[in-house]
């Protein structure tokens, strides 16, 4: 159950990297 309380928060993180990099090509391009 740690393990995947662990690979969750990694996802959720790999998540917020995603969505952050999208809004400034989303900026940049806009």
């Amino acid at each position: 159950m740690v393990a995947q309380q662990h690979y969750l928060a990694v996802g959720y993180s790999i998540y917020l990297l995603v969505i952050s990099n999208s809004l400034g090509v989303v900026c940049y391009l806009g």
